[in-house]
């Protein structure tokens, strides 16, 4: 909570900032080491035909059947049941140190 918290205090000019912002205090307490790299422009080349990501997740697409749900803490989950595909504050808030491991089973 303390390290998100700083997140919904400040205003942000772009949005791009706060999730840039936001995402690295979330890969940090996962634990997780990416180099994350920005571009101004993506330029296909077949070099990289795998690396493109950019239609992976779109509002028409519903990618929920093709995902692996694995069950965890949730705090009204005896009032409402689990209910799969939320953030992933939501899981460390829930797990705290126990997400990454969560992860990993994905």
């Amino acid at each position: 909570e303390d390290d998100l918290l700083p997140f919904y205090e400040k205003k942000y000019k772009y949005l791009i900032d706060f999730n840039l912002g936001i995402q690295n205090v979330i890969l940090e307490n996962l634990d997780i080491n990416v180099d994350v790299k920005l571009t101004k422009e993506f330029v296909y080349t077949p070099d990289n035909e795998w690396d493109d990501f950019r239609n992976l997740i779109t509002p028409k697409t519903n990618i929920s059947n093709s995902l692996k749900i694995v069950e965890y803490t949730q705090v009204f989950k005896e009032k409402h049941g689990f209910i799969p595909n939320l953030s992933i504050i939501d899981l460390l808030f829930n797990e705290g140190p126990n997400a990454p491991e969560i992860l990993k089973i994905l």
